[in-house]
C-alpha cells in the first residue's frame, strides 16, 4: 500500500543479497501510470551502456527567508481543495467537449456509415452467444483480499515463446495465456479445486499509440476464456486463440469510443469508499465474478540496460490483485526473456512460488507439444 498523505510513488534500493546483486524496487500508483507509461520511466532510471550518463546537479536551495520558518510538510488546505476542484472541472469540460465525437463514433459503430456494414452488430451478436459462458467459475482466487501479499518471480525464454507462436499460428500474448493456463490448471487440479468450466482471465489492452510516453493511463480490457478445462496443451492453445480473437474483435469495435483519463467530480473519494465497503462486506467471497485472474503482457526493452554502471539482469513486474481477483500475473519482456511477476493475496494464494514453478514447466510442456524436441 501507499501512504495517501505523501506522493504516490516509492523507490527502494535493496542490497545485501547472497549473490552480491542488488534490487531496485519501484512502486507507483496506477492512478498515475499504466504499464506503457511505466516503460517510459525506465528511460529515466536506466542507461543503454555501462557508462552512466551525465546528470545535471540539483538546483541550489533558495536562500533562507527572514520570515518565520514554514514546515516543509505544511499544506494550505484551501489552496489544495481549490486545485483539486479546478482540475476536476477541467476534466469535465474536456469530457463534454469530447461528447459529440464519442456519440458519432458509437452511432457509426452501431448503424454504420452510408454504404458500410455496421461493425458493432456482429460483435454484439458474438458477445451475446458467449454470455452463458462468460461467468467465471468459483476458484480460490475469487476472494476478498487483505493487506498482505505473496509474490513470485519467474523467467522463461522469449525465443521459445516466439517459436511456439510461429509453429501454432498464435500471437505471443496467446502463448503467454496458454502458459498461464497450463500452470493454473495443474495448481488447481492438485488442490482438488479445478472447475469443470474454463477459467476466465481479465486481459488489459493498451490503447497507447507507438511512441506515446505520456504519464497517464491509456488502457482498456477484455475477458478471455483460457481453456483450463482442456487437458491437451495444443488444443488448449487453439481454444485460447479462438477466444482471444473474438474478444479482441469486440474490444476493437469500441476502442475509439472509450474516453481516456477522464474523471468526474468526487470520483477518487467515491471509488475509494466503494472499494472499502466492498472489501469489508466480504461480498467478493459470495458474489459471482466475470473473471478469475488478471493476465497482463507488457512489452519491454530488447537491449540490455544499466543502472549506475551495473547491468540489469531482469525486469520483473509487481502488479495489483483486487477484491474478487486475488491473483495478478503480469509478464514483461526484456532482451530474450519473458519475466513473470505473480502478485497475490497471501491468504488466497499462500504458495504462489509453486504456481511460479508450474509456469516454467508449462512452457516446456507447450514447447514440446507444439514445436517438438
Amino acid at each position: 500500500t501507499l501512504d495517501r498523505s505523501r506522493p504516490l510513488w516509492q523507490f527502494y534500493v535493496i542490497t545485501g543479497l547472497a549473490n552480491g546483486q542488488g534490487v531496485l524496487y519501484s512502486k507507483v500508483h496506477h492512478a498515475a501510470i499504466d504499464g506503457g507509461a511505466g516503460m517510459a520511466i525506465n528511460k529515466a532510471l536506466y542507461d543503454v551502456s555501462a557508462t552512466p550518463r551525465d546528470v545535471a546537479p540539483a538546483p541550489p536551495k533558495p536562500a533562507p527567508s527572514t520570515t518565520a520558518p514554514v514546515s516543509p510538510t505544511a499544506v494550505d488546505p484551501v489552496k489544495g481543495i481549490a486545485d483539486i476542484m479546478t482540475n476536476m472541472m477541467r476534466q469535465q469540460v474536456k469530457l463534454w467537449q469530447a461528447a459529440p465525437e464519442i456519440v458519432n463514433s458509437m452511432t457509426n459503430a452501431f448503424l454504420g456509415k452510408p454504404g458500410e456494414t455496421p461493425k458493432a452488430l456482429g460483435a454484439l451478436q458474438n458477445l451475446a452467444s458467449q454470455l452463458p459462458t462468460l461467468s467465471a467459475p468459483k476458484t480460490p482466487f475469487n476472494a476478498t483480499i487483505t493487506r498482505e501479499r505473496s509474490y513470485a518471480a519467474r523467467t522463461i525464454s522469449l525465443s521459445d515463446a516466439k517459436a511456439i507462436a510461429k509453429a501454432s499460428g498464435a500471437k505471443l500474448n496467446d502463448v503467454v495465456m496458454a502458459v498461464c493456463s497450463g500452470a493454473l490448471r495443474r495448481y488447481l487440479q492438485e488442490k482438488g479445486q479445478l472447475p469443470d468450466k474454463s477459467l476466465i482471465a481479465g486481459v488489459p489492452i493498451s490503447l497507447r499509440e507507438p511512441g506515446d510516453t505520456r504519464q497517464n493511463n491509456q488502457v482498456s480490457g477484455m475477458l478471455c476464456q483460457i481453456a483450463t478445462d482442456i487437458a491437451d496443451p495444443v488444443e488448449r492453445l487453439k481454444a485460447i486463440v479462438k477466444s482471444s480473437t473474438e474478444s479482441k474483435q469486440i474490444a476493437g469495435t469500441f476502442r475509439d469510443t472509450v474516453p481516456q483519463d477522464f474523471a468526474f467530480v468526487g470520483a477518487p473519494i467515491l471509488l475509494q469508499l466503494m472499494m472499502l465497503v466492498y472489501g469489508r462486506s466480504g461480498l467478493a467471497d459470495k458474489l459471482p465474478m466475470p473473471m478469475n485472474v488478471t493476465i497482463s503482457n507488457v512489452p519491454g526493452p530488447p537491449m540490455p540496460l544499466y543502472c549506475a554502471g551495473a547491468k540489469v539482469t531482469a525486469l520483473h513486474p509487481v502488479s495489483i490483485p483486487a477484491h474478487g481477483a486475488a491473483l495478478n500475473i503480469t509478464v514483461q519482456s526484456y532482451m530474450d526473456a519473458l519475466n513473470f511477476g505473480l502478485t497475490a493475496d497471501r491468504r488466497a494464494v499462500p504458495d504462489v512460488a509453486r504456481l511460479g514453478d508450474y509456469l516454467v514447466e508449462a512452457t516446456a510442456e507447450l514447447k514440446k507439444a507444439v514445436v517438438g524436441g
